[in-house]
């Protein structure tokens, strides 16, 4: 049975759905927060946790997402960071037709495996 949460925080609001293959958390609204770590952290570290424990794709959609401010990227990159050490695997979604989606979560490909465990993909 799928289980699905919701956090807001001013205009950021975290979809999170859980179902027997994945976990995806999608970014919808607007990350203006100075730093927005205090938010997204928690939510991003107990998907990858219960990802990594039930042997689950993380997916972070950011397609929706309509502004984010540079410090937002900071709580991404380190959750990548952390699934690879775990050999977890994540994928990163974003809309490539977004200029500064594009900037932003292409830099993000440094993180990307051989094996595919790690992807970074634009739609």
């Amino acid at each position: 049975m799928p289980n699905k949460k919701k956090f807001n925080k001013n205009v950021l609001e975290i979809e999170v759905n859980e179902d027997e293959i994945s976990i995806s958390v999608k970014f919808k609204g607007k990350s203006v927060d100075r730093d927005p770590s205090d938010f997204i952290t928690p939510i991003l570290s107990d998907c990858l946790n219960t990802c990594t424990k039930n042997d689950k794709e993380l997916i972070l959609d950011f397609q929706e997402l309509e502004f984010m401010s540079s410090s937002t990227i900071t709580p991404v990159s380190r959750i990548l960071e952390i699934g690879k050490l775990r050999s977890a695997r994540i994928k990163i979604i974003y809309q490539k037709s977004k200029k500064w989606q594009y900037l932003n979560f292409s830099a993000l490909r440094i993180f990307e495996t051989n094996d595919r465990r790690i992807e970074i993909i634009g739609n």
